[in-house]
This record gives structure tokens, sequence and C-alpha cells, in this order.
């Protein structure tokens, strides 16, 4: 494929960041890192796919550590705690 792909998929921030989950600033930390790392690597116009569960933070408190505003989202699961939230790198 000679065109650069538009879509970042990153995996699971368990296998990807380390965190100490008795610090909650370093957990925040990791995150705010990882999503400006996630948008560092997309093109311009590319599509971020996020998949967070907000059974340990919510998704309101996720939404907060970046600048970055969602294009859409969607509940999934038995309890609706697992989100797919879809960003654009609009720069």
């Amino acid at each position: 494929m000679s065109a650069a792909a538009k879509v970042l998929a990153p995996c699971s921030a368990s296998r990807t960041m380390w965190f100490d989950k008795q610090d909650q600033h370093v957990l925040f930390g990791d995150i705010r890192h990882g999503f400006a790392e996630c948008f560092r690597v997309l093109e311009p116009e590319g599509i971020l796919i996020f998949k967070w569960n907000e059974t340990q933070v919510l998704v309101s408190e996720l939404l907060a550590l970046t600048d970055e505003k969602p294009l859409f989202g969607h509940k999934s699961g038995k309890r609706e705690k697992t989100h797919w939230i879809t960003f654009m790198k609009r720069r």
C-alpha cells in the first residue's frame, strides 16, 4: 500500500503504558501522554478509535485530560461501561 494509513487504533493501555495504581497522578499522567502520542503520530485528518472501560476512571474524567474533542462515541457491553470514542486529527 503506497498511501499512509489514516486510522490509528492503539493497544490497550495496560499493555503499552506503565502506571502506578496507587498514585492516580501517575495514571492520569500516562493517559495524557498516551493521547498526546496518538495525536503526534496520527496524520492530519487521520482517525483515532479509542476504547475505554470506565470501571475505574469515568469517560468524563478521561476526556478532561485532553483538548481533543471526539467526533462521536458509542457505549457497549452489558452495563454499558465500555465506550468506543472516535477522534479526528484536525491539524
